[in-house]
């Protein structure tokens, strides 16, 4: 039976997902490589949060860069539970240094999911917040470098480390 088929399938997407997850001991797909999300089909349903990165990552006609899924979070109440709400933040791929999706992404992420989200849970989709840091370092040159070489390197580096879309320790944002 054709139905007995597809729900296998999507059981299957499913189990792949948490199997990607577990085997590289995360709890979100935002910290895997693209390439390797990208691999496993995108489960039909957001039955959990890993399947709302999944799918996030898959909406026809855009393209989301990284999609992280927060639980009972409501962007328009900060610090407040909200029980039933998800909260996906999004990036676009976009090469700037701080990249924010556009409205008419938001909404498309937003219209896909709501499509594919279980019962009684409701979606919010947002752009990133961003947070203005300040560091602060003794650098000791060595004998012989030039001392706007070296600070130019090193504000290269702390850029790239924080940079939303390759940054971090791992080269995932």
């Amino acid at each position: 039976c054709s139905s007995d088929l597809e729900a296998a399938q999507v059981v299957h997407a499913h189990e792949r997902i948490l199997d990607l997850a577990e085997n590289a001991s995360q709890t979100t797909l935002d910290q895997i490589p693209k390439s390797e999300v990208l691999a496993l089909p995108a489960p039909s349903q957001a039955v959990n949060l890993l399947d709302t990165e999944r799918i996030a990552l898959s909406v026809p006609g855009t393209v989301v860069a990284r999609a992280r899924a927060w639980p009972d979070t409501d962007p328009t109440l900060p610090g407040i539970h909200a029980t039933g709400v998800v909260t996906v933040v999004i990036l676009p791929d976009v090469p700037v240094a701080e990249p924010e999706p556009s409205a008419g992404l938001i909404a498309a992420v937003k219209r896909y999911l709501d499509r594919r989200r279980i019962i009684c849970t409701r979606i919010a989709v947002a752009a990133p917040t961003y947070v203005v840091i300040t560091v602060t370092a003794s650098v000791q040159a060595l004998t012989g470098a030039s001392a706007s070489a070296v600070q130019a390197g090193i504000l290269d580096s702390l850029d790239a480390f924080l940079n939303p879309l390759t940054g971090g320790p791992a080269g995932l944002g």
